[in-house]
């Protein structure tokens, strides 16, 4: 299938500071490698082959892992998050798989996809089609399984079939994974407690829950963490990956910061906190709301910055993981 857009390349300047090498040695990477590049507006730009390739030969290795976005309270940027982070960990190289299980279908549409009759991972499961006839090429290294109204009927479906939430889920990640040969398949969860993304927590290694600086917020997350208590006792599931991410942080509101501080500071929570946040931005909003990513253009903002941050955090891209 031919993609649907081109790739989320990078700009060599970019990457200087993560390979721990100036712009000229950059230059010198690039050469001696035979590095592809792209010419946009006198920058060069690394298709993600090329960026993988590169981050390989410098000792760092892609991890396979299966990420929910999830937590019990809409609006507080599961579908940004997801979005922003699919993009720029395939942009870092991976390959990427997004699967849309909110029948709202919000992150299907920042893709650019509006049609409804495209199958989603409820007639996967429903008539037992593969995988692959679901799958979406994006670009050629990130890929979606859309959304749509259908997917309101999967949870109706799992209870009347009696199907098995430990791997009606699992199962298809672990093709994913192991024979389509993706490094992450994420979730975007809808905003419930329900049989989807109970199965979705079950056939994930991580669970990225996001909170806003909003009372209500805080009691998702409170609700988030029994049920995942809940899940992880009924089916003995170990070695669950939890993370809170603090979204649209505003430093010159007081709640912003009594929030963050309530959270550091609540052993319940601080163990689980993510060392970066996301602080407010609108542009971010405007770019789903229009079908793009912040990293479709190289113009600095706090946006950027975090999910870029956040991003690397989730990857373990740092400057130490790579050899000199």
């Amino acid at each position: 299938m031919d993609s649907l857009r081109s790739d989320y390349s990078i700009s060599a300047r970019e990457l200087d500071t993560l390979l721990s090498v100036t712009p000229q040695g950059m230059h010198h990477l690039i050469k001696s490698m035979d590095i592809h590049t792209e010419l946009k507006k006198n920058k060069k730009y690394i298709p993600p082959a090329e960026v993988r390739r590169l981050f390989e030969s410098r000792g760092y290795n892609y991890n396979k892992e299966v990420i929910s976005f999830s937590v019990v309270k809409g609006g507080v940027g599961k579908t940004s998050l997801s979005h922003s982070f699919a993009i720029r960990a395939s942009q870092y190289g991976a390959k990427v798989l997004v699967i849309d299980i909110d029948q709202q279908a919000n992150l299907t549409q920042a893709f650019g996809i509006d049609e409804d009759d495209l199958p989603t991972i409820f007639e996967v499961i429903q008539n037992n089609i593969s995988l692959e006839d679901s799958i979406l090429n994006i670009t050629s290294n990130l890929h979606l399984i859309p959304s749509s109204m259908n997917m309101s009927f999967l949870d109706r479906f799992i209870q009347l079939n009696q199907e098995n939430i430990a791997t009606v889920l699992k199962d298809r990640t672990d093709k994913a994974l192991n024979e389509l040969g993706y490094d992450y398949v994420i979730f975007d969860c809808p905003p419930a407690i329900s049989s989807v993304t109970a199965a979705a927590t079950m056939a994930s290694d991580r669970i990225i829950m996001p909170v806003t600086p909003m009372k209500f917020s805080l009691q998702g997350l409170k609700a988030s963490f029994e049920e995942l208590e809940n899940l992880e006792k009924k089916f003995k599931k170990k070695d669950l990956h939890k993370n809170i991410i603090f979204n649209r942080f505003d430093a010159r509101k007081t709640s912003s910061n009594e929030y963050l501080k309530g959270l550091a500071g609540d052993s319940s929570y601080n163990q689980f906190m993510m060392n970066c946040f996301i602080r407010e931005n609108s542009e971010l909003e405007n770019c789903i709301n229009q079908k793009h990513s912040v990293f479709d253009y190289n113009k600095k903002n706090n946006a950027r910055e975090d999910l870029d941050l956040f991003t690397r955090d989730v990857m373990g891209l740092n400057e130490s993981v790579f050899k000199q």
